[in-house]
């Protein structure tokens, strides 16, 4: 490095940087899911609904909103439930 301008990185790739990298994935999964469950909740407060799982009634837009937010929700919920069988799988190793 001959100007100074770039630093080098180290990487390395021992089981403590893997399992990093997967409870940073996790939290990121939980994440989405909380934002998303607070959008929907937040779409339901606006239209003076106390159901999670209703669609609402009357508007196309928001019945496809909140249609396409259960299903996001459902989708990470799997997601976080394999990244966490992974985690328990990766404990069993060490």
């Amino acid at each position: 490095m001959g100007n100074g301008s770039l630093k080098e990185v180290y990487h390395t790739t021992d089981e403590l940087y893997k399992l990093r990298k997967l409870v940073s994935a996790y939290e990121d999964f939980v994440t989405a899911s909380v934002r998303m469950k607070n959008q929907r909740s937040s779409m339901f407060l606006s239209e003076g609904k106390i159901t999670k799982r209703e669609c609402t009634s009357g508007n196309a837009i928001n019945k496809f909103i909140t249609e396409k937010q259960n299903l996001t929700i459902e989708h990470v919920a799997h997601i976080r439930k394999n990244s966490s069988s992974c985690l328990a799988k990766y404990q069993r190793r060490r």
